[in-house]
């Protein structure tokens, strides 16, 4: 979404010259509304205000990203506590799963960004009512995520699957709705190629997928000051307790790490 408008993103998707991206670029350009039009009303929805660091983060990313690229931009966020995200982040926001100010809000918007995180799963899907979910209000699971999405469409905004984690995805129905959801996208970017892989093995699926790092190496962080006592370089983690995590998949990870440090020195 972000980098639609280059020359070079031109050249990669499309398949054509340099000069005549820029050429294209430039007659876009002529055309452009005059300036005194009303702010472009952009729309991000993700698992933001749930005082969760990684999505907060990715929050910041994308929302400074869509700031610099588009001037004049009015960023609001379809939020999980939209109290939260005001007071973090000083950005207008509504809750997510109240479709009544979603459908008010959502009828002004040019573009909706569904994302990023890992939100196209099927952990919840049964408990929020499975396919049902979606007409039934689910505040979670593929089902919530796809409402206010598609709500956006109905009103004709631009849509965007941005940074989309894919997986565990396994229930029919969940793959169902996936598919549902993406063929009413504009553009689906996936942060990595399991995610790709996972949505081209769905049943009819149709729709190009494009991978892109994951936005939160976007993000503008502070230049880090040494650790005392530290005079090796080092590593850093920080691990999710997820369920199904078991000694397998530690050993796993302890082996690459093992691997890297010896491959450095």
């Amino acid at each position: 979404i972000l980098d639609r408008f280059d020359p070079e993103f031109i050249v990669a998707d499309a398949g054509i010259s340099l000069d005549t991206a820029r050429s294209t670029l430039s007659v876009a350009d002529a055309m452009a509304l005059p300036p005194a039009r009303p702010p472009r009303h952009i729309v991000i929805s993700g698992y933001y205000g749930a005082c969760n660091t990684g999505d907060n983060l990715l929050l910041d990313s994308i929302a400074d990203a869509v700031k610099r690229r588009v001037s004049d931009a009015h960023v609001v966020v379809a939020a999980t506590q939209p109290a939260e995200v005001e007071l973090s982040h000083g950005l207008p926001a509504f809750a997510r799963h109240d479709l009544d100010d979603a459908y008010r809000l959502l009828s002004r918007t040019s573009a909706f960004v569904l994302g990023a995180g890992g939100l196209w799963n099927d952990y919840n899907f049964t408990d929020h009512g499975g396919v049902l979910g979606f007409f039934r209000g689910a505040r979670a699971s593929v089902a919530g995520w796809s409402q206010t999405m598609m709500l956006a469409r109905m009103w004709g905004a631009q849509v965007h699957v941005f940074g989309m984690g894919v997986g565990p995805l396994t229930d029919p129905g969940a793959r169902s709705l996936v598919r549902f959801a993406a063929d009413n996208a504009d553009t689906i970017a996936v942060r990595d190629t399991a995610s790709r892989d996972i949505l081209q093995s769905i049943d009819g699926w149709t729709g190009k997928v494009h991978v892109h790092p994951d936005p939160v190496y976007g993000v503008a962080l502070p230049v880090p000051q040494s650790f005392t006592g530290l005079t090796q370089p080092y590593i850093a983690l920080n691990l999710r307790d997820w369920p199904f995590t078991d000694s397998a998949h530690r050993d796993a990870l302890r082996a690459a790490l093992t691997s890297l440090c010896m491959a450095r020195g």
